[in-house]
């Protein structure tokens, strides 16, 4: 179902990517003093004009490639946008979602399955060609995926979580719990893989995804969590374009 994307969705996705990655993160330092030695938010305060740079750019590209997008896609993306200023809530004086307690890995995969997966296929002609059924088992095999990686990368963030009053799953559990919980959900997206054309691919990811999770821990560097916990959203499917 992969021929389905039309590529000018494909460049759209990348720019609301850049800009839903860089604005929390530029309208954050801006609006909060950093205190903590972390090399990445050191790195932050000191290129605060470049992530300004790349919001901006990020932001006009994505306006450009929305006039192929339907009016329910732009109701969908209003949603998804509103959930994200949300969540990072850049006024002091406004509660951001992620303040919530156990919130966060829900948001960030919610968000991420109706850009990935709801706008590309709801409004595609080739929706006839889906029952109801698949569609569920597609969104829940996204939103696992998703869920898993938010819940490893917050382990990155449980001491940063933990000085700002955040309640995560990764800061309230122990980390043998949050394991066993991720090992859970991949086994359940396992069992309604099975029936898929390309079951191969699905176990094998999953097998990997297993793997990542078995060496979470919190003083894993950040390249752990960005090249690889981030780098497996990236993985999946372009192994399921080019395999």
């Amino acid at each position: 179902m992969m021929e389905s994307f039309h590529p000018k969705f494909f460049i759209f996705n990348i720019f609301c990517t850049l800009f839903a990655y860089n604005f929390p993160r530029y309208m954050h330092v801006k609006n909060n003093k950093l205190d903590n030695d972390s090399i990445r938010d050191a790195w932050y305060r000191e290129h605060l004009g470049f992530l300004r740079n790349i919001s901006t750019i990020s932001f006009f590209g994505a306006i450009l490639y929305m006039g192929h997008l339907s009016f329910s896609q732009y109701l969908i993306l209003v949603f998804i946008a509103i959930i994200s200023i949300l969540y990072v809530a850049p006024y002091q004086h406004l509660k951001s979602l992620r303040t919530i307690p156990y919130l966060k890995p829900f948001i960030i995969s919610i968000c991420w399955v109706f850009l990935t997966l709801v706008i590309p296929y709801l409004f595609d002609a080739k929706l006839s060609l889906l029952t109801s059924a698949l569609l569920v088992k597609m969104f829940l095999s996204q939103f696992i995926i998703i869920f898993v990686t938010a819940v490893l990368f917050d382990l990155r963030d449980v001491h940063a979580d933990e000085r700002e009053g955040i309640k995560t799953i990764a800061n309230q559990f122990s980390l043998r719990s949050v394991k066993v919980m991720c090992y859970l959900l991949l086994y359940f997206r396992m069992l309604f893989c099975i029936d898929h054309e390309q079951v191969g691919l699905e176990l094998i990811f999953s097998l990997i995804l297993s793997l990542l999770v078995y060496l979470a821990h919190a003083r894993q560097p950040d390249n752990f969590f960005v090249c690889l916990i981030d780098g497996s959203l990236v993985l999946y499917p372009l192994m399921m374009m080019v395999l």
